[in-house]
């Protein structure tokens, strides 16, 4: 949810960091990749991945001892958010292609995704509801990663477009400085 909310004021970032390399000029070719999108871009990468890592590593210690189920029921519900994880991803394949605004996809899946996480935290549901909300969460989060790459996607093509038309302009100055 943090990581939300990181997203919500930090909206702007991609835009503004597009166009204030538009207005850069030449950059050196390291630049494109040390900049505040990519850089927040990586951090969120980093931080969902180790999130995810210590709720897959650790499900089967805490569910047992949050709800009293064997470790066996623990890794059945596990199983469950995973292949959600994975038909979220599919689904989340088709938004990416629907939809523009991937940065508010990825703050709506990612706070129901946080949301629903702090429930199955607080042990106040019945191991049905578990089911229910790591099924629903682990759409959500499959949800993120099209939506995710889709703006890395975005933010190299928007550099390497940048570079390109530098490249293509110098070009096409030189050839005329030849000929005449």
């Amino acid at each position: 949810m943090a990581l939300s909310l990181v997203f919500v004021f930090s909206g702007n970032t991609l835009r503004e960091d597009a166009d204030r390399k538009k207005k850069a000029g030449d950059a050196k070719p390291l630049t494109a990749i040390v900049s505040r999108a990519v850089i927040l871009l990586f951090m969120f990468y980093v931080l969902t991945s180790s999130a995810n890592i210590a709720l897959t590593g650790f499900a089967a210690v805490f569910l047992p001892e949050l709800y009293g189920v064997s470790v066996q029921t623990a890794s059945y519900l596990l199983s469950a958010l995973l292949f959600s994880t994975a038909a979220g991803t599919l689904v989340g394949g088709w938004l990416a292609d629907r939809t523009k605004r991937h940065d508010l996809v990825l703050v709506v899946m990612f706070g129901l995704y946080g949301a629903l996480l702090l429930l199955v935290g607080t042990a106040w549901m019945p191991v049905a509801a578990v089911l229910g909300a790591f099924v629903i969460g682990g759409l959500a989060r499959g949800i993120v990663n099209p939506a995710r790459d889709m703006m890395v996607r975005e933010l190299a093509r928007s550099a390497l477009w940048e570079r390109s038309s530098r490249w293509s302009a110098r070009g096409s100055m030189s050839a005329r400085r030849q000929r005449h």
